[in-house]
């Protein structure tokens, strides 16, 4: 993997965990320090003083804030999330199903971003300042300047609107298998593979470039080695390297 896609992962990555940090902490103020108490929401507003404090050591809820937020993240990077307070159950069990569907999500975008990206990105480099540049960077351009909820409205207002062919909402029935549905993960893997697609093959395209203009790739050529021979020995393997 070359320097700057490599770095666009670590700075995705970085990024993600970040915010990931962020909100957990103020997702968890907001819990703690905003009106009403869980425990007496769970019991009921009638319920005995002594049974909701009873739930709250239960829950560790008596505890410093500090101490119970360092306990969450403790539990929630060991994969231990604790339980719901007003139904006693794994929270796992209730963001599990839901945290499969966004892995699918997320390996399937890399899995088409990864081909595209360097298909994309190398033939606008091949065919540059021509039909087929202009074709794949004009879009990729304007796809960089949208954000992802603009990218989003307008795939289901052409494929689910318009067109009709996939629908506009993308909820799945834990109660059927994801197989039966897979048309519903369409848009959203569309909509993720928008911006960030579009980053990649400018900066595919760029690279590129750099290998095509270098004296070796010249001589190559010189020596009367087909073009194909070329793109995949030589241009393909620096490209991604």
């Amino acid at each position: 993997m070359n320097k700057p896609l490599l770095q666009l992962l670590l700075t995705r990555i970085a990024l993600a965990a970040v915010t990931l940090f962020a909100v957990s902490i103020v997702v968890f103020a907001a819990t703690l320090y905003l009106p009403g108490d869980p425990a007496r929401a769970a019991l009921g507003a009638k319920a005995d003083p002594s049974a909701v404090e009873a739930l709250r050591r239960e829950f560790g809820m008596d505890r410093p804030a500090v101490v119970q937020y360092a306990s969450w993240i403790g539990g929630a990077l060991t994969g231990d999330f604790g339980r719901s307070i007003p139904s006693g159950r794994s929270v796992w069990e209730a963001i599990g199903p839901r945290a499969i569907n966004t892995l699918i999500l997320t390996v399937t975008s890399l899995l088409l971003l990864i081909p595209l990206s360097f298909v994309l990105g190398i033939a606008a480099a091949l065919f540059k300042d021509r039909l087929a540049d202009h074709l794949i960077s004009v879009p990729t351009i304007v796809t960089v300047a949208l954000p992802e909820f603009v990218i989003g409205t307008v795939l289901i207002v052409l494929f689910a609107v318009y067109l009709r062919w996939l629908p506009p909402v993308s909820l799945i029935n834990d109660s059927l298998p994801l197989s039966s549905q897979s048309t519903l993960f369409i848009l959203p893997v569309l909509t993720l593979l928008g911006t960030t697609l579009a980053q990649v093959v400018r900066m595919v395209r760029a690279v590129a470039l750099e290998v095509l203009s270098a004296e070796y790739i010249y001589m190559v050529r010189l020596r009367g080695i087909s073009p194909a021979r070329v793109l995949l020995r030589h241009v393909l393997p620096n490209t991604i390297t």
